[in-house]
Order: structure tokens, then sequence, then C-alpha cells
């Protein structure tokens, strides 16, 4: 409820069914999720990044890549002996 539109719209591209969900919530509750946004509003903006950039993903480990680097990630993410 407290994040940004950018942060709600990543959200809903990695969990699209959870979205649905809240948008559904949203609809029988009869108020918005946020003042300034609806999760419908949220749902199409996913929708529209999605069909001109691709689905998103995010797998475990990808912000340790993103930051320290693969070999850091790995090693950090291999089990332990």
């Amino acid at each position: 409820m407290l994040s940004s539109g950018r942060d709600l719209v990543c959200a809903a591209r990695l969990s699209r069914p959870l979205a649905v969900e809240y948008a559904g919530a949203e609809v029988e509750i009869g108020h918005r999720f946020q003042e300034k946004r609806s999760m419908a509003e949220v749902l199409a903006e996913a929708d529209r990044l999605n069909a001109t950039e691709g689905e998103l993903r995010w797998e475990r480990g990808d912000a340790l890549r993103r930051h320290l680097g693969g070999a850091a990630a790995d090693a950090y993410l291999a089990p332990a002996a």
C-alpha cells in the first residue's frame, strides 16, 4: 500500500495472480488500492510493459549478482558442504 507506482507495477509484473486478487478485492470493497492509483491501473501498466519489454523475471540470487557479481553470488548461494 505504501509502495511507489513503479514498485507496484514491478510487483504486478512479477506476481500477476496476486495483483489480480488485489484488484478484485479493490472492486469488492469499493475503494482504490491507493488514493492516486487503482490496482486496475497498475495491472494495465504491468501488462503494457510486459507486452513491449517482455515478461519480467526475478530469480534467487539476482540482486547479489547485480551488486556483487556472479562469483560472489554463486559462492554465497552454494549449499554448505
